[in-house]
């Protein structure tokens, strides 16, 4: 039978909803948001009643459900969440949320309601760290809302006497929107690289673009760190990526203060060592950081690519160079020193890219970074810092 209001309940307002279902529950939400309710005979606080109705066809409360909760109609609260039980399906009857003063009338509604049923469920918060494959982030459809990416790079890895480069950190700000580009993405499948810290003696490419040194076990250098990211969709590429960070470049075999460059950063350093023709040098935005020239070796130091780092070469048949960092640009390898650091990289206006440095990667004092992400090998370990990806969704300005 229809509902009838009973003093002192008065309905303030009815707004209609629409059932969302989110595996792997089939729980459901809604939003009241800054509820306001005043009256000329008493004084606030004032409470407020959150019952599931269903509406006639002229928009009459037809059929009154249970009672979702009750709070304090406090203005410029921030949003609260309404868990709302599954229904089913009525013929004719429309659903809808009645929110309902606790108070005597006369009552004046001077709040607003947005969103309500209209925000899927959602993780504020979610952290990847590297696992060995290909990640993946499902961006929900909230528009205006904002996204915003801490993005760490991967150390560089180091050999028996030398550093590895400190990975480079990337942070950036997206809004959720319809169109694609610049500051703005749209929800939906996302890839997430988070790479691994470059090793010594190491005998292939990184999976997120580190440089690798060969199989040289008895003078082995420093191969390249991955860059870690995120890109729409799930190929990994420049073209579908939104923010990436870049890794730091590997150590020359044995040299002690011959160290590899640090992952950027607008720009990937360059080796460093005393001899600078001989140092890979960083990537940029623009390319991949050249091979060091200073000695023949054989074969050749690679320059760097699209996010990867060069592949070392090995100088007079014995002795392995520090391989590149990967990056937006990857860091090119020694010629026969360290490699260069990868540089980083974000589509949004929004964003600091910071490169590492001789202290610690970017950003490092961050208290957001796990302990050793993106640190460079140092001499005596066999491997740099991993990376590290944090996204965090805002609610809009």
């Amino acid at each position: 039978m229809p509902y009838e209001l009973s003093e002192p309940l008065a309905i303030v307002s009815i707004v209609p909803i629409t059932w969302h279902t989110w595996q792997p529950t089939t729980q459901q939400v809604a939003i009241a948001h800054d509820i306001g309710i005043s009256s000329s005979s008493e004084t606030p606080p004032f409470f407020y009643e959150v019952k599931s109705v269903w509406l006639d066809g002229e928009g009459a409360i037809a059929l009154i459900g249970d009672t979702l909760g009750t709070r304090p109609a406090v203005p410029g609260e921030p949003p609260h969440y309404w868990q709302l039980p599954e229904v089913m399906p009525l013929p004719e009857l429309v659903p809808a949320i009645a929110l309902r003063a606790i108070r005597p009338a006369p009552l004046r509604w001077h709040g607003q309601i947005f969103g309500l049923s209209s925000t899927p469920q959602y993780a504020p918060l979610t952290e990847f760290s590297h696992t060995g494959a290909l990640q993946t982030f499902d961006l929900p459809n909230l528009p205006d809302y904002r996204v915003k990416v801490l993005i760490w790079g991967c150390g560089g890895g180091p050999s028996i006497a030398g550093f590895g480069g400190n990975g480079g950190f990337t942070e950036a700000i997206f809004t959720i929107g319809a169109i694609d580009g610049g500051g703005t993405i749209l929800p939906g499948a996302y890839w997430v690289a988070v790479g691994a810290g470059g090793q010594r003696n190491q005998l292939a490419r990184g999976l997120f673009g580190g440089g690798s040194t060969g199989n040289f076990p008895t003078n082995p250098g420093g191969g390249g760190g991955d860059f870690s990211g995120i890109g729409r969709g799930a190929v990994v590429s420049q073209g579908s990526a939104i923010a990436i960070a870049g890794g730091g470049g590997g150590a020359i075999y044995s040299i002690a203060g011959y160290n590899g460059g640090h992952g950027g950063g607008t720009f990937g350093g360059n080796a460093r060592s005393s001899s600078p023709a001989n140092d890979g040098k960083g990537g940029s935005q623009a390319s991949g950081g050249a091979a060091g020239t200073g000695y023949i070796t054989s074969p050749p130091g690679e320059a760097g690519t699209s996010l990867a780092g060069g592949n070392a070469g090995l100088y007079a048949s014995a002795y392995a160079s520090g391989a590149g960092g990967a990056g937006y640009w990857g860091g090119g390898a020694g010629g026969p020193h360290g490699g260069g650091g990868g540089s980083g990289y974000s589509r949004s206006p929004n964003a600091t890219l910071t490169a590492g440095t001789d202290a610690g990667p970017g950003n490092a004092s961050s208290p957001l970074r796990p302990a050793g992400v993106g640190a460079g090998g140092q001499p005596g370990q066999t491997k740099g810092g991993d990376g590290f990806v944090r996204i965090e969704i805002l609610e809009p300005l």
